[in-house]
């Protein structure tokens, strides 16, 4: 029986002793371009490490990408003396260190990403601290080999995803920073084959349970999809966003428990 494919692309502060500093120039690779590794690839992503896996069809093969990834790019920062930092999804760089890093530490990705629940573009907001870095921990979600992708099923996906994965990480994330820039509710990507669900913050990737949430999480969103509107009616569409994109911890217990979502 074929199973839905979940991939991630997840990205990583780097350093040493406790410092945050920056990827570039010592990783390589590129969105156009990345850098192929076992099991998926590495590349430079403003001042992060991103690395990207190999779509997996189970919670043992998602586990081992995620891992065996990750390992790849700690050995390429090894060479140079760094390493990643574990549980940090933002950082307010000083300025000075971002300016000696070059051009680089200064773009960010340009492609736009949609919110599922209105179809409107995400714009990114102009009055955040410009040294402010945060970093993702994006699902992505294949079914194109299950049945015709439309955007009508890729975004009745990602509102399952924060059904199922966004309104649980305001319990279980503990960053409130990144959402000034990127992880807003319904945050996705269409993709030929499914949909990149972009909400979440990178917290979920230092820990095997959560790992695992992550990836049921993904696979759960598609195989319950008809449940969307029974689940919607409970909440509401602008209250699970609200609560999401507020952060509000309360609110968020109170919809986990009506909805049965375990946290």
């Amino acid at each position: 029986m074929k199973q839905v494919l979940i991939g991630s692309d997840p990205e990583l502060f780097v350093g040493k002793d406790n410092q945050v500093l920056t990827a570039i120039g010592l990783v390589g690779g590129t969105k156009d371009e990345p850098r192929p590794v076992p099991l998926g690839a590495l590349q430079e992503d403003n001042v992060l490490l991103e690395y990207n896996i190999d779509p997996a069809a189970s919670l043992e093969e998602f586990t081992k990408n995620i891992k065996g990834v990750l390992e790849e790019g700690r050995k390429v920062l090894a060479e140079h003396g760094l390493d990643v930092i574990r549980n940090l999804s933002s950082h307010i760089y000083d300025e000075d260190l971002l300016m000696a890093a070059g051009e680089q530490a200064w773009v960010f990705g340009c492609e736009p990403d949609y919110n599922g629940w209105t179809k409107r573009v995400n714009e990114m907001p102009r009055e955040v601290n410009p040294m402010l870095r945060t970093a993702g921990g994006h699902i992505h979600i294949g079914f194109g080999h299950l049945e015709r992708v439309t955007k009508g099923t890729s975004r009745t996906v990602i509102k399952m995803c924060d059904i199922l994965l966004g309104l649980p990480s305001v319990l279980l994330d503990p960053d409130d920073r990144r959402k000034q820039l990127y992880g807003k509710a319904g945050a996705m990507r269409f993709k030929p084959y499914g949909a990149e669900y972009r909400t979440l913050s990178n917290f979920w990737l230092f820990s095997d349970e959560l790992i695992a949430w992550a990836y049921q999480g993904g696979v759960a969103a598609y195989e319950r999809r008809e449940e969307l509107d029974a689940m919607e009616d409970f909440i509401g569409a602008e209250k699970i966003q609200e609560i999401i994109n507020t952060g509000n911890k309360y609110e968020a217990e109170a919809a986990c428990k009506v909805l049965g979502i375990a946290v």
